[in-house]
């Protein structure tokens, strides 16, 4: 049997990479004891507050996008 369990989170004043890769252990499951890789054992996370998060560097100036045909 499934046991899913509810995350919510708070991001509030939270860098956005640590909190990214806490919630991708949480999504796939691989926190639990049972994880088996072609098995979707994950939890739901709700994340609450993300306009306050911050982003380190300057990653929102300085972001380039390329294209190549």
């Amino acid at each position: 049997m499934l046991n899913r369990k509810t995350h919510t989170i708070n991001v509030q004043d939270k860098i956005l990479g640590r909190i990214a890769s806490q919630v991708v252990l949480l999504l796939r499951g691989k926190n639990k004891p049972t994880f088996q890789p072609h098995l979707d054992e994950g939890d739901i996370v709700i994340i609450k507050n993300v306009d306050k998060m911050k982003f380190t560097g300057k990653k929102l100036e300085d972001k380039v996008y390329k294209h190549h045909t």
